[in-house]
């Protein structure tokens, strides 16, 4: 049923868009200066990475120079979440105006799964082939846990899901499960959330009850776990969540392979000696991906490479 919007209400609805609207445009240009500085700090960073750095007061400086890298790059993704959250809020407030053939709202964040098939994987072999050497030789720890850390869009989540889907993983370990964190980390969630991963149902009432079941499905079984996108960064939550882990299986040889974009996270949950830093992709591999995503197989005319080559030397900056 279509509904007439009369001229009054039309118009308050367009101041109302609109004051909104340009709250947004009138800092978009900070905020593009502050990607473009966060570009260039992270290239800095990366071409210390590739030299060897002696000098310790160098050093400590690079570190926190990475620190801010990454919280900037959070407080960069929280501006985006609210501009969608804020904009879903106006969206919801001019339904009661809009005709009946209104768009559905963007959901706020993208929940990931373990077998989505991720075209055009470029340049991530060694990271594979190293994660995989990580994970197998753990049998010396009731639980080994190697965070993945890189910003966002380079590749984390897609790296994880390859390893995790990979014939040599699924040979070493009794269970594979796959749980989309985000800024959720509810330790009671988290377990209810392992159990669905297994196919178990999870309608215990209590904390005890829900450990309980997942020590009976988890007993004597060696596990893989993937907590993807972590963004909670506060010890204590993480211990308590580890700690019944370990109680839940006490047997050696278990995997947590947490993905996140924070430094200050993977510091927390690592028990190897170093996290896994992704490295930023070359030019060369960002223009493969950009071309197969455009072309396909097809052949690509010269004036679109030349503008395609010069995209993926931006691109290559950040993202995969």
């Amino acid at each position: 049923m279509n509904v007439a919007i009369s001229a009054p209400v039309r118009q308050k609805l367009l101041d109302l868009v609109s004051t909104e609207l340009s709250l947004v445009w009138s800092f978009k240009k900070d905020l593009r200066k502050l990607d473009g500085l966060l570009k260039m700090m992270d290239s800095v960073l990366q071409d210390a990475e590739d030299r060897e750095v002696t000098d310790r007061t160098v050093k400590l400086w690079l570190k926190n120079l990475r620190d801010v890298t990454y919280d900037a790059d959070h407080v960069l993704d929280e501006i985006n979440y609210e501009d969608m959250h804020h904009m879903v809020e106006i969206q919801d407030h001019t339904k009661i105006w809009a005709v009946a053939d209104y768009a559905p709202l963007v959901p706020l964040f993208v929940e990931t799964d373990s077998i989505t098939v991720d075209s055009n994987v470029v340049g991530r072999q060694v990271d594979e082939a190293e994660i995989l050497k990580l994970i197998t030789n753990t049998k010396d720890r009731v639980i080994s846990v190697l965070p993945i850390v890189g910003m966002g869009g380079l590749g984390k989540t897609t790296l994880a899901r390859t390893v995790f889907n990979h014939q040599s993983t699924k040979s070493l370990f009794d269970e594979t499960i796959w749980v989309c964190v985000s800024e959720n980390f509810d330790v009671i969630t988290l377990f209810k959330r392992i159990l669905e991963a297994v196919g178990e149902s999870s309608h215990g009432v209590s904390r005890q009850a829900v450990v309980d079941k997942l020590r009976k499905t988890l007993e004597g079984k060696r596990y893989l776990l993937v907590l993807d996108d972590i963004w909670n960064d506060k010890r204590q939550a993480w211990d308590d969540f580890q700690g019944t882990m370990a109680g839940v299986n006490p047997n050696k040889g278990n995997v947590i392979m947490v993905t996140t974009r924070l430094q200050s996270v993977a510091s927390i949950v690592k028990t190897y000696r170093d996290p896994y830093c992704l490295k930023l992709l070359t030019d060369d591999e960002c223009w493969s991906i950009i071309k197969a995503r455009a072309f396909g197989e097809e052949e690509v005319p010269e004036q679109f490479e030349i503008v395609g080559k010069k995209i993926a030397c931006k691109c290559g900056e950040v993202y995969h």
